[in-house]
């Protein structure tokens, strides 16, 4: 079927250089996990059992099994965290943490790196990875020689601590993350709930909110922000968000709830886009047409989706 009238599709030009970039990721070009070669050395060669005659009770193969467990589950980590495994959680976490930096440092109004804490796996492993190949060569040379030594139990306890210690960086970055996460969504929601209880917010939203749910310190906060501009200038920047408890009350998909927010993001900036374009063909400013067009949130237009 042909196109109709003049319904032409039009694509959002794109610089060359940006063009690039985008290229090389789309092709799988773009990404190296720093830590592979070491990580994948040592889910290939640290040894999984010890002969029986070393080991008669099992206890040191046992051990050796739950190294390799952990070994594996930080070899899957860190290529989730380099791009290297499902780009798709790669583009969640690495969205999260640009969101959560630009989010905590509007809210605190200061520039701190809050994006590198999620990728500890990739910037801080190195030490360990590097002592549990030390000990993987010393392992795998005792059990050749029948542990004539008599320190491969030894050797096997130093490298299940390096393992763990692994384990423990890995835990630290899913955490941060969920964190993080929690943080964009309730930032979002504060920013949609400031816009919709602001003087020219949506009247029906900002009458159920103040007559029915909102608390007593949200009432606060509303007449706070409905106060004049030039008492505002007049008013301490308090800012308190207690991150112990910043994951309250978020629950779901954090793969869904990250792609919505793309999503609406692309969409709201697609909109805004167009709606000036078209006030550029009309001559038009946007204190003009700002009565009749949608808002953007952030933008003299601004709607929060």
């Amino acid at each position: 079927m042909g196109l109709i009238g003049d319904c032409t599709p039009k694509g959002i030009d794109i610089e060359k250089g940006t063009r690039q970039v985008m290229d090389a990721v789309m092709n799988g070009k773009a990404f190296k996990n720093p830590v592979g070669g070491d990580i994948g050395d040592l889910v290939g060669g640290m040894p999984s059992s010890v002969p029986d005659d070393i080991d008669p009770t099992g206890s040191m193969t046992e051990t050796l099994q739950g190294i390799n467990a952990m070994l594996g589950d930080f070899q899957s980590h860190s290529n989730k965290l380099s791009g290297k495994g499902d780009v798709a959680e790669f583009s969640k976490i690495i969205g999260i943490a640009g969101a959560f930096n630009s989010d905590k440092e509007s809210m605190q109004n200061k520039k701190q790196d809050n994006f590198s804490q999620m990728f500890e796996g990739i910037t801080k492993s190195k030490d360990d990875l590097t002592t549990a190949k030390g000990l993987m060569s010393q392992i795998t040379t005792a059990i050749n020689n029948g542990d004539q030594a008599g320190n491969l139990g030894n050797l096997i306890n130093q490298a299940q601590q390096t393992a763990t210690n692994l384990n423990n960086i890995r835990n630290s970055d899913n955490a941060n993350f969920d964190k993080a996460f929690s943080y964009v969504v309730k930032k979002g929601l504060g920013s949609g709930v400031s816009s919709m209880t602001s003087p020219d917010g949506d009247c029906f939203a900002k009458t159920f909110i103040e007559n029915n749910i909102a608390s007593p310190a949200l009432k606060k906060a509303i007449n706070t922000q409905n106060l004049p501009q030039k008492i505002h200038d007049k008013l301490p920047d308090v800012i308190d968000v207690d991150m112990d408890q910043i994951m309250e009350g978020v629950t779901g998909d954090g793969t869904q709830g990250a792609a919505h927010a793309e999503a609406a993001q692309g969409a709201a900036a697609a909109i805004e886009t167009r709606f000036k374009t078209i006030e550029s063909s009309l001559g038009l400013t946007s204190d003009v047409t700002h009565d009749h067009l949608i808002k953007i949130d952030g933008g003299s237009y601004g709607i929060v989706i």
